[in-house]
């Protein structure tokens, strides 16, 4: 006898679901530190739309203009008028998988056993898919005129200067305008090309520096190589082994597991996903994935009609990647991997 629909959903939901959450954020630092704190309808200062389509982060983007410092009896204080305020508005986005069970393989499995293991290894294999999506588009190019796919807002369009983000155009407010560094061919990332990048990230807002820098893991093996090469003036053969990503004196790692380098004290790692040839100094106070939906199951549902033969379940979410300082963010691209 075919097992019921809804014992799998019931095994689907209990032991299932919780597991397969938690994979989703697996395998990528920023999917681990962005994505995976988040909780649905806790979005801090940050307040839904008029029509609730979309979400909205207050932006402070310049400073009041008043009388201002030590007070003296013949002062005349001039309250600020300048405005100093506005808004980002980021629409929500859907992500979601689908998996299917013809139901020739629900009859030719019948047992709680078998059956309970094909739809393990079914919903393990597309949350895989689902995270690369999460994460594929965190590094993406798009920005507000993505419609086609219902893409996330990218971090490349986050730092780029021509761009409309947050229903906020690029190219008519600097202060919107995250850093880029670039080049005609690739190059070696090096000590000046971090430094330059973590200064123009650093010096706006608070003076408060990124977070992590995540590398593709081709950049950073060949930032290895190359740094692994240096050696001290009047020595033979002796690099800085501080700057070795492994090795004897042993690793370094943060939250997650994730192996990393410390430039100027922040955290440089490897993400699989990150795009080729580049590297993104972050700073994640300011980067936030807001959830309206967090990630559930249709349930399984049986489809037999119109050729349709099977049974299928959906992981779905909703949420909307935002920013409320681009100018903290940063790209370099064109760099060398190994």
């Amino acid at each position: 006898m075919a097992l019921p629909l809804s014992e799998l959903e019931t095994a689907t939901r209990q032991h299932f679901m919780p597991i397969i959450t938690n994979q989703i954020w697996n395998t990528s630092p920023i999917l681990y530190r962005i994505f995976r704190p988040s909780r649905e309808g806790q979005w801090g200062l940050a307040l839904p739309a008029f029509d609730g389509r979309s979400i909205v982060e207050p932006l402070e983007y310049a400073e009041v203009t008043s009388t201002y410092g030590a007070y003296k009896t013949d002062t005349t204080w001039s309250m600020g008028t300048t405005e100093v305020m506005t808004g980002a508005n980021f629409p929500w986005k859907m992500y979601y998988v689908g998996v299917k069970i013809h139901n020739v393989d629900v009859t030719a499995n019948a047992g709680r056993e078998r059956i309970f293991d094909m739809a393990a290894i079914k919903l393990q294999a597309a949350v895989k898919m689902l995270r690369k999506a999460l994460i594929t588009d965190f590094y993406a190019n798009s920005d507000d005129t993505e419609t086609t796919y219902g893409k996330m807002i990218g971090m490349r369009a986050i730092c780029a200067a021509d761009k409309t983000v947050g229903g906020i155009a690029q190219a008519s407010y600097a202060w919107w305008q995250g850093y880029t560094n670039t080049a005609g061919a690739n190059r070696d990332l090096t000590w000046a090309i971090l430094n330059a990048a973590f200064y123009n990230t650093k010096k706006y807002g608070e003076g408060d520096r990124p977070t992590i820098i995540a590398c593709s893991e081709g950049v950073l093996q060949n930032y290895e190589n190359v740094l692994s090469k240096v050696v001290v003036t009047g020595t033979s053969g002796v690099g800085y082994p501080n700057l070795y990503l492994s090795g004897q004196l042993g690793t370094k790692e943060i939250d997650g597991g994730f192996e990393s380098f410390s430039f100027k004290r922040i955290p440089m790692v490897s993400d699989p996903y990150c795009t080729a040839n580049s590297a993104f100094l972050l700073n994640e106070k300011y980067l936030h994935w807001r959830v309206l939906k967090n990630f559930d199951t249709t349930g399984w549902e049986q489809q037999r009609s119109q050729g349709k033969d099977w049974v299928q379940n959906v992981i779905f979410g909703y949420g909307a990647l935002t920013s409320s300082a681009n100018r903290k963010q940063g790209y370099i691209s064109a760099l060398n991997e190994a």
